[in-house]
């Protein structure tokens, strides 16, 4: 698979389609409740673009503990910490835990498409490594197969129980209030008149920089051919698919497409919050429960 085919924070969290039996109405913690099918609609509702890492921020995103770029560094920090204690107990390196990662490694969120032009101009479709990942992946090489084994007992047994549970699993997040939230909100927002709408202008500024929407997604057909591409992209290939990247950001936003679509998304989001205000509240303290365990363990052992 491409390295650039990452859509959704940066690789880290998590984005998944969770269509319910009875959409669209109402979700609890229960399932489906039996109010009106009509989808709500809040006009208040904004999304906040965050430039300096990347991030498209929405209403659901408070009740997540590993939405947020800084959050999730947190919870990930403390596991890495714990893992370092561990490995150095079996004679190993874990390196990872005594760096942290700059905002800008954070590829961010691009649900809409690129739309960080600043990102584009410097990384346009790829983003610069991430410093822990290069860390793990040259201990694990210098360690072998006896790193490989102490990190699996490490990270699945030995580290604190309150640490190992720090960062969601999948199943986890699939099965959550919020996602099912975030996939009801989804699919009202795609199903509004606003959401084609919103592709108009956009795909008149691809055009007429000479370049073919994509059917399917939000970016120019010639880009997807160049990231679809099973062979290696040659250096001309890069610079070319960097300059595709850079009218696609431009474009996006003099069409103002993520932050109106953003805005389309966070509208319907903002309803399913009221209506789910005292699930969300529990879910939130149990989010905020990680990331104040999270922030105890650095500041002991950081």
């Amino acid at each position: 698979m491409s390295r650039w085919l990452h859509e959704r924070r940066g690789g880290r969290h998590f984005t998944f389609v969770v269509l319910g039996a009875c959409l669209p109405v109402i979700l609890t913690v229960s399932g489906c409740t039996t109010g009106s099918s009509e989808a709500r609609k809040d006009l208040s509702a904004r999304a906040l673009l965050d430039f300096k890492t990347g991030e498209i921020i929405l209403p659901l995103d408070a009740y997540d503990a590993t939405t947020r770029w800084a959050d999730f560094q947190s919870l990930q920090r403390a596991t890495y910490l714990a893992v370092d204690e561990c490995m150095v107990a079996r004679g190993q390196r874990y390196t990872a835990a005594h760096i942290i990662d700059a905002p800008d490694t954070n590829i961010g969120d691009r649900l809409y498409g690129l739309w960080n032009v600043d990102y584009v101009r410097k990384y346009g479709y790829d983003s610069p490594e991430v410093q822990t990942n290069i860390a793990i992946a040259k201990d694990a090489e210098a360690g072998g197969d006896a790193w490989g084994a102490a990190w699996k007992t490490c990270y699945e047994t030995t580290i604190p129980t309150e640490i190992r549970s720090l960062i969601p699993g999948l199943e986890e997040q699939r099965r959550s209030l919020v996602s099912r939230l975030r996939a009801e909100a989804r699919s009202r927002a795609e199903a509004d008149p606003g959401w084609a709408a919103a592709r108009v202008p956009w795909a008149a500024c691809l055009q007429k920089a000479g370049l073919e929407p994509h059917t399917d997604g939000w970016r120019s057909k010639q880009a997807q051919d160049m990231i679809m591409s099973e062979n290696d992209v040659p250096t001309q290939g890069t610079q070319e698919l960097s300059r595709i990247a850079y009218i696609e950001a431009k474009c996006n936003v003099e069409s103002g497409l993520t932050q109106n679509l953003g805005n389309l998304e966070a509208g319907y989001q903002q309803p399913l919050i009221d209506a789910n205000q005292a699930a969300l509240n529990k879910v939130k303290e149990q989010a905020q429960q990680r990331l104040a365990t999270a922030k105890a363990y650095i500041a002991t052992h950081g």
